[in-house]
């Protein structure tokens, strides 16, 4: 008996039906969002907005960044996770992407299953900040301080899983001292309230704590990558200032929900590719703050089950989950 189901089944069917349709998915969308799980002011935020004005003119259709912070990013993660898989919904973020599952086991999506890789085009290095009337001038001295049982040494962080937490955690678990997580929805918030003085020190990307730094209300005390920031020569690594095998960079980079065409992903991926490798990009890093890095989506999506597996261990190292 030939049914509908039967017949859609027949190879001449899905041929015809390849034909058809092939060109449309190869189309980019009349309007993209680009969705930040994060809050303006930040790093990612502003990689975002320089993509969508430059995608704009690439692909020829309208790009709205949307901002969605909240529970570390999974406010926002979740949103595109349950997006159609249609490339009108984009998510641009950093590594805490693949630190979340880790600490939070009841996450709504799986990091990896439920996303495609699109392009990764920036990596991010990390600073530790306090107030510029901190009594703390040197990682050494934060680290006597932090050994003591009663220390009341705080650390901020844009919440729960994100890279800000780890490194407090990493910095615990190295150095053996007991500061506290104090987690904010957003990392400007937090950010304010080390240059207050209401938390003693916070870890967050060069670019966003720059406008900070140069106003005087902050000083950086140490830089968490292997080697240090061309932006701030001056200023020692994590392991330079007493914390052996600290590194901890974030890169930026765009995922899709599963199930997106492949031409889809090609166009988008080209657009977010053409616009890291232009001059204009470039500029903008160094004003930002960020070193350009330039992942193809097949490059990408090699490194990803990697960096979610070093991500993993680093949690159970620090036993960070749910501090």
């Amino acid at each position: 008996m030939i049914t509908r189901r039967n017949l859609l089944k027949h190879p001449m069917v899905l041929t015809a039906a390849a034909a058809a349709f092939g060109p449309a998915l190869a189309q980019t969308p009349t309007s993209i969002k680009f969705v930040v799980p994060s809050s303006g002011a930040t790093g990612v935020d502003a990689v975002a907005r320089f993509m969508a004005k430059a995608m704009e003119k690439s692909l020829g259709t309208s790009i709205v960044v949307d901002n969605r912070p909240g529970a570390g990013g999974v406010i926002g993660t979740d949103l595109v996770a349950k997006a159609a898989p249609d490339g009108n919904t984009v998510m641009v973020f950093s590594a805490n992407h693949y630190v979340l599952p880790w600490v939070n086991d009841k996450l709504p999506y799986d990091p990896v299953k439920d996303f495609a890789p699109v392009a990764s085009f920036a990596n991010s290095t990390l600073v530790l900040v306090v107030a510029t009337q901190s009594p703390y001038a040197t990682l050494k001295d934060i680290i006597v301080a932090g050994k003591n049982d009663s220390s009341s040494l705080s650390f901020s962080s844009a919440g729960n899983g994100t890279i800000s937490h780890m490194c407090g955690a990493l910095l615990n678990f190295i150095a053996g001292t007991k500061l506290k997580h104090v987690a904010y929805k957003s990392s400007p918030q937090g950010l304010l309230d080390v240059a207050s003085g209401v938390v003693t020190m916070g870890f967050l990307g060069v670019n966003g704590a720059l406008p900070l730094i140069r106003a005087g209300r902050l000083k950086v005390v140490a830089v968490t990558g292997s080697r240090r920031s061309a932006y701030l020569p001056e200023v020692p690594t994590m392991i330079e200032a007493g914390a052996p095998s600290f590194d901890v960079t974030s890169p930026l980079f765009s995922l899709v929900p599963a199930g997106t065409p492949e031409p889809v992903i090609r166009r988008l991926a080209k657009g977010f590719t053409d616009a890291a490798a232009s001059p204009e990009f470039k500029e903008f890093c160094v004003a930002q703050a960020l070193e350009t890095e330039i992942l193809s989506t097949s490059e990408f999506a090699a490194v990803m089950p990697r960096d979610a597996e070093k991500w993993k261990k680093l949690v159970a190292l620090t036993q960070a989950k749910g501090t």
